[in-house]
Parts: C-alpha cells; structure tokens; sequence
C-alpha cells in the first residue's frame, strides 16, 4: 500500500469515526470530569502564563499505596513536570490523635513505627520547604525508598541539605509533636472526609476522577487540568503528531490530547497537538488550540491507529529513521494469595513463574501472601489466623520477609528473573512450601539467615500486617485465592483468564511492542 492510498483509507475512516461519534455524544458528554474550575467555561484557550496546580497528598509513611504512589507516580511527576504543579505533603491518614498535657500521642494506621516515620517525614519536609520544596520532596522520595525511614533519615537529611541532628531533634521534642498535629488537624479537616490512602486534592478539590486517575495515571491527570504550556514536549513525539494531523484534516476543529504513558520512567513527558487546519497542511508548535464544545472527542482507539500509520508512512521515506514510539510502561500485575492455598499453588507454578521465563521484561510483579487470613493486635505485635492452619502464617511470613531481602533488582544472570520470584516458585512446588525456604534457598545460592531471622521477629510480624492492611484495603473486595489486579484493576474476565492464560493476558494488556513470546 502505497503513501497516498494510506492517507485516503485514513480519510474514511475519520470520516466513520465521526460519525459514530455524533450519534454517541452523549456518552461522551456524561464522562466524569475533574471540577476543579466549577463555573469556567470548557473552552480552553492556552495562555502564555498560568499559575500551577495544588496537589495536596494526604498519605501514611508506612502504607504500601502510599509508598506505590510517591516513588511510581508522584516522583517521577515532579522531576520532569514540576513548575505546573505544587505539592503539598500531609503524612497522617487514617491516624488518631490525642492530648497527653502539652504533648499529642499518635496512633497509627500500620503501627509505632508509622508514627515514627510520619513525624520523620513531617519535620525534613516543614524544615527543608522553606528554602527549598524540591529538596524537601527528595527528601521525602530517599526515606520513602526504605522499609523503615527511621534508618536512613539522618543520610536522607544530609543529602538534601539538611543537618541530620536537627531532624532528630524535631522528631524528639515537643516541635515534632506540634508539627505532626498541624498534620492531623489539616486531615480531620477534609471535605469529603478521607476514605482511602493516598488521598488526593487538586486546587482545592477532591472527587473520584481525581482520585482513581491520579492515584494510577498522574501525569495524565496534570496535563489535562493545567491551563498553561505544557513542559517538556517530546519533539519526536510532536514530529509524529504532525503527520497524524494531516491525516486528520477532514475533521472539524477539535483539541487532541496525546499522552504518552511513561508516567513509571524517567522519561514521562507531556505534548500536545494543535488545532487540526482545513488545508491539510501541519500544524504550527504555538497555534491556539481549540476545543468544540461537546464535540472534543478523545480519540485515543484513532490516535493509536494513526500513530502507526503515520509511523511506517515516515518509515518509507527515510529506511535509516528510528523507531518513535518507545516501550511502554510494564503490565503491573499484584498477585494476593496464601502460601499453602492449592489453587495460589498451581497458579505461581504453572502460570506465574513461567510467564515470568517468557516476558519477564514487559512485567512488574507485585506478591502479596496473606490472602482470606485475619489478623488482631496484640500489644505491640499482630496475631493471624490463616485459611489452611498455622503452618501457612508460617509460610506467609517467610514469604513477605523473603519479599523485603530479595528487591525486585537481585536476578538470576542466567534466567533475568528476580532471585525472590525463583525461591517463591520453588517454596510452592514443594511438598511442605512452610519448611521449603533453607533448601529452595540453598539450590539458589541465597543466604536465607536474614529471611529466617525476619520471620521469627516483629520485623517479620509487622511485614505481614502490612500485607494484611493491603489485601484488606482491596476494591473490590478479595473472594477468591489467589486474585489478580492488573494495573490497578479487577475484573471477573481477568480474574478467569489469568488462572489459565495469563502470558496471553500480560501480551494482550501491554501496548508496547510485543516480545516474540507473545507471537508464538
């Protein structure tokens, strides 16, 4: 197919797109949209100064959401797009308070050392904003990257220019306790009240477009609030959107918005396109751009097709040009079950680790073992009562410790799979997976010392709490073992494929180009 007969199919099917988008523009009027701006016009017009957003977060030092949410989301985000929006950090949750004389006593969501770590993250952060937020949210970002901030605080401090005593001496003294209360009472304060953490508030709204979209695509939601230029446009990326512009040109004038999903690299950027002109010809960088009233249409299903299109189009008349649609972002898969569940079993032998063999590179995979167990505080430490008996809280603690002192980056050289995933497969395959762990280690060359260690301490106990309060805090709610989340959504269809096909399902969900496994 030649360029010319490329550029007419594309006309048709503009042409057919719109109008099938006619006949459903209701649908598309009644999409949630953030109110941040109650009573201005949708119309928007750029302007060359605007002032940036207000992102107030409100999250638990100790919280696996929060922790998700800040180095994956909220990290990234502000390195690359940070003169468009404010941050505001608020370590407190679902915490309670009281007054003991002239001090406040703190209870907190995950236990003594959240509470240790909120006040850690409440005085650097207070004390490094007043001379400088970007350093203030490093700080933040380098204690939020240990499992207990309380270890790496006074080399965090230091690096972010802050004395490491002088943080001690806040998070000792009465100071801290007054600063973690300003963090409680601003809390308690929110309208609506906090249901969920992180809990997000932009420019002083908080809905649940907001939440759901910021909380999974950060960068998406930011660039589609802020009224201003958009940083850091992907000149490649622009290049592509000119051509995909031309092949538009039958359209009426509409404003579309091209997001490139890398919002989990260090290369997430914002663009956008301008108004589509009648003559065909490509857009200026700094034309206006214009929105149709209740014709905009996000045509992200078109724009894929003409991405393409417009990529082998350019791809023929240059042979020597790279390819301009990078990787995607990986699948992230969370994977809840129990170590001794047979159907948990079955799937981390027959579907997960062999998945992980095939297309490891397109995967981030998350283990969460606590599954249908209950758990009730007992002092300082967590007593839990597991589906199959004691010797799978055994397992299950063994596990989570296993989680902590294998990180994701410690791979086999031979298989590229992360050392954690090949002890969890072996534990599984086992006959007994809760007294597996010294030999599975051992075939590994793992030293298993400091995961035997965890598991018979309260640093074990409180690692499994934690995987309690994630696998709790679930919407919908967990009614099966093991249950799939992919990307942060549930569904019955996925939940079904993924016990029997979930390579198919990881190739199917992942929009980059596909490893040849996915083609076999």
């Amino acid at each position: 197919m030649t360029g010319k007969d490329a550029v007419v199919l594309a006309k048709w099917a503009v042409a057919l797109f719109m109008a099938l988008a006619m006949i459903s523009v209701n649908m598309v009027d009644s999409y949630p949209r953030p109110q941040a701006y109650p009573g201005k016009s949708e119309v928007s017009v750029e302007r060359n100064e605007s002032a940036p957003l207000l992102l107030e977060v409100y999250y638990e030092s100790l919280c696996p959401d929060s922790v998700d949410f800040l180095l994956r989301q909220l990290l990234p985000v502000t390195r690359k797009i940070g003169n468009i929006v404010r941050v505001e950090l608020i370590p407190f949750g679902k915490a309670t308070w009281h007054r003991l004389g002239a001090e406040y006593i703190f209870r907190c969501h995950h236990g003594p050392p959240e509470c240790k770590g909120n006040r850690i993250q409440t005085c650097g952060y207070h004390f490094l904003k007043q001379q400088n937020e970007t350093a203030a949210l490093e700080f933040v970002y380098c204690t939020m990257q240990a499992y207990d901030p309380s270890t790496v605080a006074e080399r965090c401090a230091k690096k972010s220019g802050f004395s490491g005593k002088a943080l001690l001496d806040c998070t000792r003294n009465s100071a801290g306790s007054h600063l973690q209360h300003k963090m409680a009472l601003k809390t308690e304060a929110l309208k609506p009240k906090l249901t969920w953490v992180p809990w997000l508030v932009i420019d002083g709204v908080h809905n649940d477009h907001i939440q759901r979209l910021g909380t999974s695509n950060l960068l998406h939601l930011l660039c589609s609030m802020y009224k201003g230029h958009l940083p850091n446009i992907d000149k490649e990326l622009q290049n592509d959107n000119d051509i995909i512009a031309n092949l538009l040109h039958l359209a009426p004038a509409m404003r579309l918005v091209l997001y490139k999903n890398n919002s989990h690299t260090k290369s997430c950027k914002c663009a956008r396109i301008s108004k589509v002109p009648a003559t065909g010809t490509a857009p200026a960088t700094n034309s206006k751009m214009l929105t149709s009233g209740k014709y905009m249409l996000v045509l992200t299903s078109l724009t894929i097709v003409f991405a393409c299109a417009s990529s082998k189009l350019h791809h023929k008349k240059n042979h020597h040009s790279h390819r301009r649609i990078r990787d995607a972002a990986p699948v992230l898969l969370e994977v809840y079950y129990e170590t001794l569940c047979p159907d948990s079993r079955a799937f981390i032998t027959n579907q997960l680790y062999p998945t992980l063999q095939q297309i490891n590179s397109i995967m981030n995979v998350s283990m969460i073992p606590y599954g249908k167990a209950t758990q009730k505080q007992d002092g300082d430490n967590w007593v839990f009562t597991c589906q199959h008996g004691p010797r799978e809280c055994v397992g299950n603690v063994i596990q989570s410790c296993a989680l902590k002192y294998l990180p994701l980056n410690n791979t086999d050289p031979a298989t590229k799979i992360s050392r954690v995933f090949t002890l969890i497969n072996c534990m599984e395959a086992a006959k007994d997976p809760s007294s597996a762990g010294p030999d599975c280690a051992s075939q590994q060359s793992i030293d298993f010392a400091p995961i035997d260690k965890c598991s018979k301490s309260s640093e074990g106990n409180q690692l499994e709490h934690t995987m309690g309060v994630r696998t709790e805090s679930l919407d919908p709610k967990l009614t099966f073992v093991p249950w799939m989340v992919i990307n942060g959504i549930h569904t019955a269809s996925m939940q079904s494929r993924a016990l029997y096909d979930l390579l198919g399902l990881i190739c199917d969900t992942y929009t980059g180009p596909k490893p040849a496994a996915c083609n076999e």
